[in-house]
């Protein structure tokens, strides 16, 4: 009897480790399914929300209002800005595991492409790695949102600008989509990808909005430089904008 009680529960123990195995390698796989780089196109939608206190801009809150395209692989992601009223396109491509920046401008008044040099892209402060701020700190807070179909959650980052302007930025971001290292302004190490924020752009908050995201494998040849327009480097682009009398793009991603 002894004998055939030990044989039962040696079977229930294998049992037991199998299912526990198994339920190990169900959880490894679902969080494997949950950080798969995502591959695809959002449409974001975005206005001015706030203008911070001691903020030197003239801007009203209804004064901006547009929607961009952000084209995203786990190698690159490129935002594309049309103003079709203006005759005017700007595309923003920037490297996610590397230094990389390049802005191409489709315009009456022509076109350019400039590549930002390494040290540009510092001196500038062209991509999140780089933006400053005198004091940088983001904390994640409860609460969930389901946006497009996505689960999101809440963080938070409080920051002092160079100029000693205090602002408080808000993301809601979908740890669903997720891309190793991407990066945006102000958010540091955010692992997911933002559906609602803030962004401040040195005058004042742009609140976006996902408004549609669709999947969909994107090579990395797509992110490549135009054809048939010279590429400059991004001081002699600055230069040459200027030289048509229009401003820096401010609405940086």
């Amino acid at each position: 009897m002894k004998k055939i009680i030990l044989i039962c529960l040696a079977f229930l123990t294998l049992t037991s480790g199998s299912e526990t195995q198994h339920s190990k390698k169900k959880n490894n796989k679902a969080k494997t399914e949950l950080k798969t780089n995502f591959s695809g196109i959002i449409t974001y939608y975005g206005k001015v929300t706030r203008i911070p206190d001691r903020s030197k801009t003239y801007a009203k809150l209804h004064d901006f209002e547009a929607q961009f395209e952000l084209y995203m692989n786990s190698e690159y992601t490129r935002r594309i800005e049309d103003y079709k009223n203006l005759g005017l396109s700007i595309t923003i491509t920037e490297g996610i595991k590397h230094d990389y920046y390049m802005q191409t401008v489709f315009s009456k008044d022509g076109n350019f492409v400039a590549e930002a040099t390494p040290q540009e892209i510092i001196d500038y402060q062209l991509t999140p790695k780089y933006r400053k701020t005198n004091s940088l700190k983001m904390r994640k807070v409860g609460g969930k949102k389901r946006i497009k179909g996505f689960v999101c959650r809440k963080v938070i980052s409080d920051i002092v600008t160079e100029d000693n302007i205090r602002i408080q930025l808000v993301a809601w971001y979908a740890p669903e989509l997720y891309i190793e290292g991407f990066q945006i302004p102000y958010f540091p190490k955010l692992q997911g990808i933002p559906l609602v924020y803030d962004t401040y752009n040195g005058e004042h908050v742009v609140t976006y909005q996902a408004t549609d995201i669709k999947k969909k494998e994107l090579h990395n040849g797509y992110f490549g430089k135009p054809t048939m327009v010279e590429s400059i480097n991004y001081t002699d682009f600055l230069l040459k904008i200027q030289e048509i009398g229009n401003k820096k793009p401010e609405f940086d991603f």
